[in-house]
């Protein structure tokens, strides 16, 4: 189990899941929104889970959002086993997957279906829209990004990585904060500042941030600077 949400991550849990609206979209995938009830055009953090989990993993982080805020936790396509999740085949440490493209591209146009799905049957109009991975989630988040950057007020890319940072794209004006803890064992905090960087020479707006003793993990110093930044 990662170490994140210390202290309170049960409580949370037992507090956030009966307030979650679940769905699966028609073209779409599986999200939950948190919470259940809010104005229409509440600020809205997309939220795209790690390896090996769902879209129930990072739903505490919806009590954390500033105050009226609400999230979209949407789970990954490619199921590993009951209730755990990718969004693509293995791992920046130990290689990716033969299907990586075709699967990288599936979960992006999946992602952007889902979001337009969810604001219809909800009835949402966000006032800023934003997206949040953690992990290979984070990896994915990046992708969105960088298929639509129009369509987001900013992402926020958490102990993850690039799938390739061999490309050229157009970024100019989109804001982006990169968080990584420098005892990540599971993905090593170069792939933190080399997606920082990569962002920057793409044009965005980046903050770069490493947290000392940290791991693979969210912990209340990540969220205070999430909350910090959000407010930006």
């Amino acid at each position: 189990m990662y170490r994140r949400y210390p202290r309170f991550a049960a409580m949370l849990l037992i507090l956030l899941l009966p307030l979650a609206f679940s769905a699966w979209a028609q073209t779409g995938l599986a999200y939950r929104l948190a919470p259940a009830e809010g104005r229409a055009d509440a600020p809205l953090v997309v939220a795209l889970h790690g390896l090996g989990t769902n879209e129930r993993d990072l739903l505490p982080l919806a009590e954390h959002l500033p105050e009226g805020w609400r999230m979209l936790a949407v789970r990954a396509p490619f199921e590993l086993s009951a209730q755990r999740y990718r969004w693509f085949e293995g791992t920046v440490v130990e290689g990716f997957g033969p299907g990586l493209e075709q699967d990288v591209a599936e979960g992006r146009e999946a992602v952007l279906a889902t979001i337009d799905e969810a604001l219809a049957e909800q009835g949402l109009a966000p006032s800023r829209l934003y997206l949040l991975g953690f992990s290979q989630g984070a990896a994915m988040a990046a992708e969105v990004l960088i298929e639509a950057p129009e369509r987001f007020d900013g992402a926020a890319l958490l102990s993850g990585f690039l799938v390739d940072d061999t490309r050229r794209v157009e970024l100019d004006g989109a804001k982006v904060l990169v968080i990584h803890g420098d005892a990540d064992a599971r993905v090593p905090p170069q792939h933190g500042e080399r997606t920082a960087r990569w962002l920057e020479r793409q044009g965005a707006t980046t903050q770069w941030s490493l947290h000392p003793s940290l791991g693979h993990g969210i912990d209340a110093e990540v969220l205070d600077e999430l909350n910090a930044w959000w407010a930006d």
